[in-house]
């Protein structure tokens, strides 16, 4: 078998192999998502307002003590 020949064929076969995979990827259904409960929702939410209000205390907590460190 000739050089040209084989790289033909492997071409064809490489050729194949992509539709197949292209094919495949096509029928992956959508993530189901889970139905969540609306109280869930809030209840993260308000948890989130809450560290970040602390992250805001804590900054500013820190700045005061560096101002009375150097004594101003």
């Amino acid at each position: 078998m000739s050089k040209t020949a084989f790289k033909t064929a492997s071409d064809a076969v490489q050729k194949k192999l992509n539709e197949f995979a292209d094919w495949i990827l096509l029928y992956i259904p959508p993530e189901v998502k889970k139905p969540v409960n609306i109280r869930v929702e809030a209840l993260k939410i308000t948890v989130n307002d809450i560290y970040s209000r602390l992250r805001r205390l804590k900054v500013s907590n820190i700045q005061k003590k560096e101002s009375a460190i150097k004594g101003f």
